[in-house]
């Protein structure tokens, strides 16, 4: 699954909540910024994923900035970062 996301504030962290759901099909809750394709998290809290995404399993979460700031300043070479992530009962 690849989500792509933008933060309203230009000085915060991007905070993306996973919420589990029987859903077979997952929802996003956010605004989406036409410009960039991008979602925005909206003034009464975090960007949130639900539905069934994850099992008990090995991921690995990859964040790659694109741009910054509110001007859509796109990067000529994007910043890729890759993280394990492990799913446990």
């Amino acid at each position: 699954m690849v989500i792509y996301i933008i933060e309203q504030e230009t000085d915060g962290p991007i905070v993306t909540v996973f919420v589990p759901s029987t859903m077979e099909q997952y929802r996003i809750n956010a605004y989406i910024d036409t410009l960039s394709g991008s979602f925005m998290a909206n003034y009464s809290g975090p960007i949130k994923v639900i539905g069934n995404i994850f099992s008990l399993s090995n991921y690995t979460v990859i964040l790659e900035v694109t741009g910054f700031d509110f001007d859509n300043l796109f990067l000529p070479v994007p910043l890729k970062f890759e993280s394990p992530v492990s799913i446990k009962s």
